[in-house]
């Protein structure tokens, strides 16, 4: 079930969890700063607000699942029961984090790393990498100048050799 919410997080951005809260993904976009372009940047946040999905939620679930809305709710309250109703609790969120509760207070531990597929570009360093991947040859125009004689020399021989050859 775990691994089917997850799912659909990435597919939608956002999951609302009643009682826990509201994961979503957060995203701040590329910009210059002193001539380097900042890489934008992703990270997952929850917020004790609920936004009202369930019915797509549960809708995703029973279909995923093969399963009547009505046991794809009773198998998502029962996922989440022991968090709301136990005092310390932990619920691990696939690879992207671990929701803790001690308490009344709910928190989230994210695992996402955006910076590990972002980096920071420079012009300089930019101007390099494509150089090292889009090396252009430098006697590119004298390769031209030579294979267009050759390929003219070889034409005025064979119709010179079919003249006189009949």
């Amino acid at each position: 079930m775990i691994n089917l919410l997850v799912q659909y997080f990435i597919k939608n951005g956002q999951i609302s969890l009643n009682g826990i809260g509201t994961l979503k993904l957060s995203k701040n976009e590329a910009f210059w700063d002193e001539g380097k372009l900042i890489a934008p940047n992703e990270y997952i946040i929850l917020e004790n607000k609920i936004i009202e999905n369930e019915d797509k939620l549960l809708q995703y679930i029973s279909n995923e699942l093969d399963i009547s809305i009505e046991e794809a709710n009773t198998q998502f309250a029962m996922l989440l029961d022991p968090m709301i109703k136990q005092q310390v609790y932990s619920l691990n969120f696939g690879s992207l984090g671990t929701f803790h509760k001690k308490g009344s207070k709910i928190t989230w531990n994210s695992l996402y790393k955006s910076d590990v597929y972002y980096k920071n570009v420079s012009p300089a360093l930019l101007k390099e990498e494509l150089n090292a991947n889009f090396k252009t040859p430098t006697s590119t125009n004298e390769n031209w100048i030579i294979w267009s004689i050759i390929i003219s020399t070889v034409s005025i021989l064979l119709i010179l050799y079919k003249n006189i050859s009949h």
